[in-house]
């Protein structure tokens, strides 16, 4: 499978290389959801950061959808595992 490369800037705006053409969030999001391997490197410094960028997409997402419904689910998540991978990977009640 083909990587696509994906380059954050500073003003945090993305440059997909393989495709040599600037891409928002939305479109980030519709080449996962397409199940494309995607790694998101920092321009500046050249670090791998995939996963802060997938984190935040996600935040931005939950923030906008978040209700009432979902605060006794994020107390849960702050209770037993303190993150929400920790959480995912091993939710309460598996063990």
């Amino acid at each position: 499978m083909e990587v696509i490369k994906i380059r954050k800037y500073q003003n945090r705006k993305l440059y997909n290389r393989t495709a040599n053409a600037y891409i928002n969030s939305e479109e980030l999001k519709q080449l996962i959801r397409e199940g494309k391997d995607v790694v998101i490197t920092d321009h500046k410094t050249k670090n791998d950061i995939t996963a802060q960028v997938l984190v935040q997409l996600i935040f931005e997402t939950e923030r906008r959808a978040v209700s009432r419904d979902t605060v006794p689910l994020l107390k849960t998540v702050i209770k037993t595992k303190g993150t929400f991978s920790g959480f995912v990977t091993d939710p309460p009640g598996t063990a």
